[in-house]
């Protein structure tokens, strides 16, 4: 893991379509925002309070009031090749309801948002609790990693103003500590072939959520979801 834990980080809950193309940005000044520690959200019932850090509680801020939640958090690499080298690069994220995730500026991983940048008023496409568990998500694009600084950001969506949680809290990997076992949140094939595996997480008619399943470029499940 070269990214995850109690790492610090500046948040924002966006009341204007200010910064919607700059915010994630590297050289963007985010002195004037929220400090705080991995860890992000609100909850008004129960599940999510341990899993948010006291700085990044944000329910007086959005509760009723916004769906959008942008985050911060810069991060060294030392040696750059050893971590493009590894086997596989990993987000392994605890999420609800949706979010984009950007590493120096670039688009990396998203789930249940559209818009590319998504503004700041946009709405997650369905309700998706998170289990608790890490979930695996392959990077698209790794090229975006320099050694040196690195800054990962990421915004946060809920489905509703009204929504009683919203919650992130995100790992980023290299070679997950297994043994070269399967990810947590990652069913792994037993026929021996190896390879870079991505989930695509996409909204189906009806409200399900739906998960193709690519293993090195290619689609190999079409449409998990339902009672799959």
């Amino acid at each position: 893991m070269f990214f995850g834990g109690k790492a610090a980080g500046r948040a924002l809950v966006p009341t204007s379509g200010e910064h919607d193309g700059e915010w994630f940005k590297p050289g963007f000044d985010d002195s004037g925002w929220t400090a705080g520690k991995n860890g992000a959200g609100y909850e008004r019932e129960e599940g999510y309070e341990p899993l948010i850090s006291d700085s990044f509680d944000f329910e007086e801020q959005m509760y009723g009031k916004a769906t959008s939640l942008y985050l911060r958090f810069p991060f060294e690499i030392d040696d750059l090749e050893k971590i493009k080298s590894a086997a596989s690069l990993l987000l392994r994220m605890k999420c609800d309801d949706g979010f984009v995730a950007y590493i120096n500026g670039v688009e990396v991983a998203r789930r249940n948002v559209e818009g590319t940048p998504p503004s700041f008023n946009t709405l997650a496409g369905t309700n998706h609790e998170s289990t608790g568990q890490f979930e695996a998500i392959a990077l698209l694009d790794v090229d975006s990693l320099e050694e040196g600084e690195n800054i990962l950001a990421i915004q946060m969506q809920n489905t509703t103003h009204s929504s009683s949680d919203l919650h992130l809290r995100i790992e980023v990997v290299a070679n997950p500590e297994n043994g070269g076992q399967c990810p947590v949140g990652m069913a792994c094939s037993q026929d021996g072939i190896t390879g870079e595996i991505m989930l695509n997480w996409i909204n189906r008619e009806g409200g399900y959520e739906a998960i193709q399943v690519w293993r090195n470029g290619e689609m190999i499940e079409e449409d998990i979801g339902g009672d799959q």
